[in-house]
């Protein structure tokens, strides 16, 4: 056990200090494990465990190679104020606020980060999900999140999902799955997507705030719906604003337009 100072000299913030650290090494033939237990500052939360498990290539030139490296992160925290978190770490999303539980498995294929899945149970979370969105402002938060990118494939999804705005609003939980592959000249952009227990009027009503392409959030604000999904499967060929092809089915009650 020891105690670990991180001095991140390509952002502006005093040095992390980790304290009562216990960290284990195993490397046997090609795999790869490590395990990190260690208590942060006040002011992060509580102790937090980190982990992984890799494989190298069978031809890969040396050990500590990790470049060539493929497996699974996996961090856990009971509490934890992921402000603090995102001073010295890229989440991919801007979270400037929110405190809670979190569990994290991300994916790593030679050296790179291709995916990951997220179990959160936050409250007072204030994230802007890219650029030029608006920020969404939520009083609490749970369920899990997943994305993936491969190539020119990707995925995000969601299981159980509910959340709560701090304008009102309430979604009331279900899950989402859509995986889309981009165009390249080769082959055609084509996408799917199932969903169910989706709320249309909340949709709509925080579209400016999701990553939503710009004829999705033009077809909400222009005819409103509302009702509840209860299931919904979808397929497509061509780009959102010109499909070549598409196929929707699927229930909904309460439908307005």
């Amino acid at each position: 056990k020891g105690t670990i100072h991180w001095t991140d000299e390509t952002r502006e913030v005093p040095p992390l200090v980790l304290t009562d650290v216990a960290l284990v090494a195993r490397n046997q033939g090609r795999q790869h494990a490590l395990r990190l237990d260690a208590t942060p500052p006040a002011l992060w939360g509580d102790r937090f465990s980190a982990r992984g498990a890799f494989t190298q290539p069978l031809l890969s030139r040396a050990k500590s190679q990790w470049q060539d490296w493929s497996g699974q992160l996996y961090a856990g925290f009971t509490r934890v104020d992921v402000s603090e978190l995102r001073r010295y770490a890229d989440l991919g999303v801007d979270l400037k606020q929110g405190r809670g539980a979190v569990r994290a498995w991300v994916d790593v294929a030679k050296g790179q980060l291709v995916g990951g899945t997220a179990d959160v149970a936050l409250a007072e979370v204030d994230v802007t999900l890219g650029q030029g969105l608006k920020a969404l402002a939520l009083e609490s938060i749970k369920g899990r999140l997943g994305a993936r990118q491969r190539g020119n494939v990707s995925e995000f999804s969601t299981e159980g999902l509910a959340f709560d705005t701090r304008d009102g609003l309430r979604w009331p939980g279900g899950n989402v799955r859509v995986l889309h592959t981009a165009g390249d000249g080769k082959i055609e952009a084509r996408g799917e997507l199932t969903a169910d227990r989706l709320d249309l009027a909340a949709l709509s009503q925080i579209a400016d705030r999701l990553p939503l392409s710009p004829t999705v959030r033009t077809a909400l604000a222009s005819h409103a719906p509302a009702g509840l999904v209860q299931r919904l499967q979808a397929n497509w060929q061509g780009p959102l604003d010109h499909l070549k092809q598409y196929q929707v089915k699927g229930a909904i009650s309460q439908l307005a337009l």
